[in-house]
C-alpha cells in the first residue's frame, strides 16, 4: 500500500495547497442566492471557486500519493457539476427544476466521495508522521461532512414537512437548524485542513533542526 512522500509534506507547496483547500471549503457553504435579473439567481459563494481551489491546491501536490490524481480528477468533476448551477432560472420562467435537481444529485455524490477519499489521505499522513490524533480527527469528521451533504440534498423536504405541522416559524426554524449544523461541518472540514497544514510546516522545521544539529556534528570540534 502507497504511504505519502514525507519529502513532499515537509515542502512548502505542501503546506499553501492544504491552506487553499481549507478556503475552498468555505465556498460550499450554502448561502442564499442573489437576483441579478428579472428571472434568474446568482449564487453568494459559487461552489465552483471552492472545485477550482481544490483542483488547483491539489495540482500542487500531485506526488505527494498516488491517490492525489484520483482527488484531483475528482475536483475537476465537482467543478463541471457545478458550472450550470451557477446561475439558476426561477422556476416560473424556466421549469428546469428537474434538471437542478439531478444535477445538484451529482454534485452530492461527487462532494461524499471527494470528502471520503480526501479523509484517507489525511489520516494516511498522520500516520506517516506519527500524528494519531490527526488520523482520529479525519475519521470522525467525515461522516459529520455525509451527513451535512445529505442534509443539504434532502433539505426542502423536512423544512416543507416543518411549514405544514408548524407553520412558517417551524420552516424557518428548521432550516436554520441545518444551516447551522452544515456550517458546523464545513468549519470542521476546515479546521481539518489548518491542522494538516501546521504538521507540514512542523515537519519542516524538525528536518530543518535536525540538519542543523547534524551539519554541526559533522564539523566536530574547532582545532586547537
Amino acid at each position: 500500500m502507497a504511504e505519502p512522500d514525507v519529502e513532499v509534506m515537509r515542502a512548502r507547496p505542501c503546506q499553501r495547497a492544504f491552506i487553499a483547500m481549507m478556503w475552498a471549503f468555505l465556498f460550499l457553504l450554502p448561502l442564499p442566492t442573489v437576483m441579478v435579473g428579472s428571472g434568474f439567481y446568482l449564487s453568494f459563494l459559487p461552489d465552483a471557486v471552492g472545485w477550482l481551489l481544490f483542483a488547483i491546491a491539489l495540482g500542487m501536490v500531485g506526488d505527494l500519493h498516488p491517490g492525489v490524481r484520483a482527488l484531483r480528477r475528482l475536483a475537476v468533476v465537482g467543478l463541471i457539476v457545478c458550472l450550470p448551477r451557477l446561475l439558476r432560472f426561477h422556476e416560473r420562467e424556466v421549469p428546469w427544476e428537474h434538471v437542478y435537481r439531478f444535477l445538484q444529485a451529482g454534485a452530492a455524490a461527487v462532494a461524499v466521495i471527494f470528502a471520503w477519499r480526501l479523509c484517507r489521505l489525511v489520516a494516511d499522513m498522520g500516520m506517516r508522521a506519527d500524528r494519531p490524533s490527526l488520523k482520529a480527527n479525519a475519521e470522525l469528521r467525515f461522516p459529520l461532512y455525509v451527513a451535512g451533504v445529505l442534509m443539504l440534498f434532502v433539505g426542502k423536504f423536512p423544512a416543507e414537512l416543518s411549514r405544514e405541522l408548524f407553520g412558517d416559524v417551524g420552516g424557518w426554524l428548521a432550516l436554520a437548524a441545518m444551516f447551522v449544523y452544515i456550517a458546523i461541518t464545513i468549519s470542521l472540514m476546515m479546521g481539518l485542513m489548518a491542522s494538516v497544514a501546521r504538521m507540514c510546516v512542523r515537519l519542516e522545521r524538525e528536518h530543518q533542526g535536525a540538519a542543523e544539529g547534524g551539519t554541526e556534528q559533522g564539523q566536530g570540534p574547532p582545532p586547537p
